[in-house]
């Protein structure tokens, strides 16, 4: 790379990242005209505790889920990798994908599965591209219903959004089995444009993480996939839905007064708005200002949403960024470090052994919650 290009980024690294303060300060500036510092304390000081535990439970829950669900992609590659490792690298993914703006941070788990599990590149990133597309059709489902149940309140026409939604899941499930087709023309193309050894290298990993994607397919997991999927979107809205009933409850919002569809979509929008470019570092400033408009367009009291919206994120980033920093620092111990393994022998569990396990966890899950609440 000549010294021009290098300036050339430079500068727009510059420039982004000034841009990205300047959105932070900029939404910051505007929460704070009518609440104080001392608001958000106060408000997180009292929350409820049975609302905490309830969070940090579906937190939990939601990496255990999202764990399982690498670690069946990761045996249809011939890997077995510790449990507890693998569940720690999931910590560190949410760490890093709630740092870096467009959730780049996600990517963070490639690199640790690869460096410290001693998995190849190619099933690493097999493994998350699944995992990925299958979030987002986890995802549809859900907001499909809460469009349904919410019906007019969003206002505009209830099955336009029905068939986005629809649209949009036909998009990622042909993409989904487009995938291998994908990787295996990009390397091909690679090979034609380019010449330089770095490139070839390049199209040799496409080729193998499509054929990585290939046995993922042909292994029959999408069923369990999806199960777990689901679960992980379910448990991850679960755990920021009780955060919320936790901070709002001394407000007295109650569960009758938190209805679950409203209060989904009302944190489903800032974290799409956290997943764009411009949301900067942690997502500050962007995510507050979509959290604090829904809830008001949903008829909260204008400063209360303000002041909910800053704490709610706020707890969040604090809670996911003492976790992920603990389960870094575990995973850089000298034990966990393995190097490049081989491919062993390829254990994919069996449906008849799957669907029980995950039937009873997930009732598990329920009938704590069930107890919690009845305290």
């Amino acid at each position: 790379m000549n010294e021009q290009a290098s300036k050339k980024i430079s500068v727009k690294q510059i420039i982004f990242v000034f841009f990205s303060i300047s959105v932070t300060v900029g939404v910051f500036g505007y929460l704070f005209k009518n609440i104080e510092v001392k608001d958000v304390v106060d408000i997180i000081k009292a929350a409820s505790p049975l609302g905490i535990v309830l969070f940090v439970i579906f937190s939990f829950a939601q990496s255990f889920f999202r764990t399982w669900r690498y670690k069946v992609v990761l045996q249809v590659s011939g890997f077995q990798p510790s449990n507890i490792a693998l569940y720690l690298v999931t910590f560190v993914r949410n760490l890093f994908s709630d740092m870096l703006p467009a959730r780049l941070g996600t990517l963070s788990y490639i690199f640790m599965v690869n460096t410290r599990l001693g998995i190849p590149f190619a099933s690493a990133t097999s493994s998350f591209a699944l995992a990925f597309l299958f979030d987002i059709i986890a995802i549809t489902p859900l907001l499909i219903v809460a469009v349904f149940l919410l019906g007019s309140d969003l206002g505009g026409s209830p099955l336009v959004y029905g068939a986005a939604g629809a649209g949009l899941l036909i998009a990622v499930f042909a993409l989904l089995f487009a995938l291998p087709f994908l990787g295996r023309l990009t390397a091909g193309i690679i090979r034609k444009l380019f010449k330089h050894k770095l490139f070839i290298a390049l199209a040799n990993r496409a080729e193998e993480t499509a054929a990585e994607l290939d046995k993922a397919r042909h292994a029959g997991i999408y069923g369990r996939m999806l199960g777990l999927s689901l679960m992980v979107r379910i448990c991850k809205y679960g755990s920021m839905y009780w955060l919320m009933y936790a901070l709002l409850l001394p407000e007295g919002y109650g569960i009758n007064e938190l209805q679950v569809s409203k209060v989904f979509i009302g944190l489903f929008i800032p974290e799409v708005a956290a997943s764009l470019p411009v949301s900067g570092i942690g997502g500050f400033g962007v995510y507050e200002l979509a959290m604090s408009s829904t809830f008001e367009f949903w008829g909260f009291d204008a400063n209360l949403a303000k002041i909910v919206s800053v704490s709610h994120h706020l707890f969040t980033q604090v809670y996911g960024l003492h976790l992920g920093v603990l389960a870094l620092l575990i995973l850089l111990l000298p034990g966990f470090k393995k190097d490049l393994q081989e491919p062993g022998e390829v254990y994919v569990q069996r449906r008849k052994i799957f669907w029980p396990q995950f039937a009873g966890v997930t009732v598990l899950l329920v009938l704590v919650t069930a107890i919690l609440l009845g305290l």
